[in-house]
Order: structure tokens, then C-alpha cells, then sequence
């Protein structure tokens, strides 16, 4: 299984417009929601934003995560952004340019987990990091994606799940 088994490539943003974590929640949220993965981007946000606020761990290198727990959603799911410039996540403690946030319903934490430690393969990958930070279309980071590996992972990722149910109805 990898970390792209949990997104798509419209949610891979190789250039963030927002240049702070509100801004670039925001935009991630309407990403989730114009894929139709979350029913309501300003619900993800508000939540997400919470998170934000109240979480100290929410960075790893370069990068930062951020979980919006909804009850509305059935499968986990994330969108990815990237500024070409760093910014400050964390009142200047963090500065970043890759972020993910991570949508799922309360009770899935071993997906989340499995996400996260993607995201730290992925920052101890200097040649798959070079490669997102490179990127200019949303293909690329995603292809990217494809090469981190989560391992003794036991989840279901949405496609795995999509298809096990077209097998079934079949």
C-alpha cells in the first residue's frame, strides 16, 4: 500500500496561493470537497483549524499535517498542497512548504497513523521530496506519492475499498 492510495491527483496542489495554515486549509478543504470526498469544505475547515490550534506535534521536517474528524465521512482521505516559498506554521517555530490534511471519520486513527508515517517516509526521502517540490502538476506529486510505502499497515485505503465493492456487486 502507499500514501497515494489515499488521495487523488486533483488533490495534489503543486502551488499553494495561501501563505498561511488558515489560508492553506481553506484551500485544501474546497479541494477535498470539489472532489466530493467531504460534504462541506467550511465544516473540514472549522474542524481542521481547531486542530491546528489546540495540536503541538502537527510537523515533520518541512512538512505539516493537520486532521479534520468528521462523523459525515465513511473512508480517510487527504489533499496535499505546496508552497514554492516556505512559510510559518507555527508562529514561527515550523517553517514548512508541504501540507497535507488529512479528512476521516472519528474512529479511524490507524489510518491517520498510517498517513502520517507516510509523510515521515516521505520527508527522510530526499529523492521523492526533490521530486514533489519540483512538481508543477498535480500528476507529478502524485506519482510521487506512489513511490512511499506504508508498511505493517493493516487499512483499507478508499480505492482498495471502492473496488472490493464493485467485485462484490458484480
Amino acid at each position: 500500500m502507499t500514501l497515494a492510495e489515499f488521495t487523488q491527483a486533483n488533490l495534489c496542489l503543486p502551488s499553494l496561493r495561501g501563505r498561511d495554515p488558515a489560508a492553506v486549509l481553506s484551500e485544501l478543504s474546497r479541494a477535498l470537497e470539489r472532489e466530493h470526498l467531504v460534504p462541506a469544505s467550511l465544516s473540514l475547515f472549522n474542524v481542521a483549524l481547531n486542530q491546528y490550534f489546540f495540536a503541538n506535534g502537527d510537523t515533520i521536517g518541512a512538512a505539516a499535517y493537520s486532521l479534520g474528524r468528521l462523523a459525515s465521512l465513511h473512508t480517510t482521505a487527504f489533499a496535499v498542497g505546496q508552497a514554492r516559498e516556505q512559510f510559518w506554521w507555527r508562529n514561527g517555530c515550523a517553517s514548512v512548504y508541504l501540507v497535507f490534511l488529512i479528512a476521516s471519520p472519528p474512529n479511524d486513527s490507524q489510518t491517520e497513523s498510517a498517513i502520517i508515517g507516510g509523510v515521515k517516509r516521505l520527508v527522510d526521502d530526499r529523492v521523492t521530496l526533490q521530486m514533489i517540490h519540483s512538481a508543477t502538476r498535480p500528476a507529478t506529486m502524485f506519482a510521487a506519492l506512489s513511490r512511499i510505502t506504508l508498511s505493517d499497515v493493516n487499512v483499507s485505503s478508499p480505492r482498495t475499498a471502492a473496488t472490493a465493492s464493485a467485485v462484490k456487486s458484480a
